[in-house]
């Protein structure tokens, strides 16, 4: 019976022990209210972010290169598996980020300027270091699929869009040319007539809906403030939108010189690594 109560103490002690920790885990500046709350508590549980002495988080203050680069490297090469025999690397160097930003150069093609690490890292800067990561992950990774076969309908319409270009081009008066006739002229045309013919086919044929999502392409209107950003952001920047990794603000813009606050970090980090 003894033995018994005492198992039970030890256990309810545990339980408390866990509990304590678990609440020691929420910061006062991070109410269950805060936008981000959902983001930083899990990460936090799971040691990858900390706070400051009085148990607070400072979501709106700034992210340095080097907090940011440990913080993906932590989600992603220290994930894969043998990384353990190079955890050596995070005890090297004379700066406590020397491992991790060694680590992202040795699996991520991104120049690490080493006397910026120490600054605040900004929005496109985030995304473009984000897009080198999810490019190594193979996020961007699209399985092929069998196209769908065409009918016979679709036939019977294609050969009628090709009768009308013939007839429009002069390349043939007969309205009742044979399809046979038809994909004989088409093969027999001069480069330019080709390039008229099909851009005119494109115009006539309804183009099928294409639901795949196509990466390092720039999306038109994507953000309203992106246009004065360079082309290699702005692609990272459309990548890293399209798998909603970060998103705009709620007036269209991105905001890209704009510092990466702490809030977004962890908001940033956990949808990186929970991606589908």
């Amino acid at each position: 019976m003894k033995k018994t109560i005492v198992s039970l103490l030890a256990i309810a002690i545990c339980i408390l022990c866990f509990t304590q920790i678990a609440m020691a885990k929420e910061f006062s500046d991070v109410p269950t209210s805060h936008w981000a709350h959902e983001y930083i508590s899990k990460l936090s549980e799971a040691g990858v972010i900390n706070g400051y002495d009085g148990g607070i988080y400072k979501p709106s203050g700034n992210v340095t290169r080097a907090e940011f680069i440990k913080l993906i490297v932590s989600q992603t090469i220290l994930t894969l598996p043998g990384m353990d025999e190079y955890s050596y690397l995070l005890k090297t160097g004379k700066n406590w980020y020397d491992g991790y930003v060694e680590l992202a150069k040795e699996y991520n093609p991104y120049i690490y300027d080493d006397e910026s690490l120490n600054q605040p890292i900004t929005r496109a800067e985030a995304a473009n270091i984000l897009d080198k990561f999810a490019k190594n992950q193979g996020y961007y990774f699209i399985p092929y699929t069998e196209p769908e076969p065409i009918t016979p309908e679709e036939i019977d319409q294609q050969y009628e869009f090709f009768r009308q270009i013939l007839l429009e081009m002069n390349l043939t008066s007969n309205k009742n040319i044979s399809e046979k006739d038809i994909v004989n002229k088409i093969d027999n045309m001069k480069e330019e007539q080709a390039v008229i013919f099909w851009e005119r086919y494109d115009e006539l044929s309804p183009a099928k809906e294409d639901d795949s999502i196509k990466y390092d392409v720039i999306e038109e209107g994507l953000f309203s403030d992106t246009d004065n950003v360079s082309y290699g952001e702005m692609v990272a920047i459309s990548n890293i939108a399209k798998l909603k990794i970060i998103n705009g603000y709620e007036d269209g813009s991105f905001k890209p010189d704009n510092n990466l606050t702490r809030a977004e970090s962890a908001t940033v980090i956990y949808r990186f690594a929970n991606v589908k």
